[in-house]
């Protein structure tokens, strides 16, 4: 019986590169961020300075500017640190739902 070897290479680059690139991941696309490690998960539509973390079902910590309600896709439980937030909106939890809906200024 002959074996068959697979390698499997992965789209990356330091995550200062990456963000300055801020191009559109493919929908199923793996790219990690050389120097942390970090992965993100294309959805094909996505720039990748928007695009979360990638988690294997777990809650994430992210952070970004404006309201993520409706834009930023995360687990329930992740948590959303605004960097332009005022009073009673610069943390927001992910208490509901799926995609980027559920999200709660706190």
């Amino acid at each position: 019986m002959t074996t068959i070897a697979l390698r499997l290479t992965l789209r990356r680059g330091t995550a200062a590169n990456l963000a300055a690139v801020n191009e559109v991941p493919l929908a199923g696309e793996l790219v990690v961020e050389t120097d942390t490690g970090k992965a993100k998960l294309g959805n094909g539509t996505t720039a990748w300075n928007s695009l979360p973390y990638w988690s294997a079902g777990g809650a994430i910590v992210l952070t970004g500017t404006g309201s993520p309600a409706g834009v930023v896709s995360a687990p329930v439980g992740s948590l959303y640190t605004r960097s332009d937030g005022g009073a009673g909106s610069t943390l927001y939890v992910k208490e509901s739902g799926t995609g980027s809906s559920g999200w709660v200024a706190k």
